[in-house]
This record gives structure tokens, sequence and C-alpha cells, in this order.
């Protein structure tokens, strides 16, 4: 398989884009419709989950933030200990 070069990538982009576009003036309203609350449906589907993850990733921020400043405050004090 050749691999496209970017410009061949939006070349084709283009053109499905522009297919897609000359498709939808002739689609039936009810058909757009359907379409469009197809589509909303996956959204809300999809919705929770991204919620999830974000969730989990800002944890982890978090998880890694109170590590970072345990450490931090550990050597502190142990320099500050030295001293006295």
């Amino acid at each position: 398989m050749v691999k496209e070069t970017a410009t061949q990538r939006k070349r084709r982009l283009e053109k499905t884009k522009q297919k897609r576009q000359e498709k939808l003036p002739q689609e039936p309203e009810a058909g757009r419709s359907a379409r469009l609350a197809k589509r909303r449906k996956r959204a809300e589907a999809s919705l929770p989950q991204i919620c999830q993850d974000k969730s989990a990733s800002l944890q982890q921020v978090n998880e890694g933030f109170d590590v970072t400043m345990e450490r931090t405050c550990s050597k502190l004090a142990v320099q500050t200990h030295c001293k006295l």
C-alpha cells in the first residue's frame, strides 16, 4: 500500500466533503432530521465516557501533584532539620 502525501489526503478529504455537501440539499427534511437525531444520540452516548476519562485524567494529575508536594516537603524538612 502506498502512503498518501499530505496534499493527496487534503484533496481526498475535500472531494469527500464536496460530495457530502452536494447530497445535503437533495436530502429530504425527514432524512436530515433522522440523520441529525442519530448523530445527537451517538454524541449523548459518548458524553459520559468522555467525562469519565477527563475525571480519571484529572485524578491522575492530582495524585501526581500530591506525590510531588510530599517529596518536596520531605526534602525541605530534611534540609531544615540538618541546618538546625
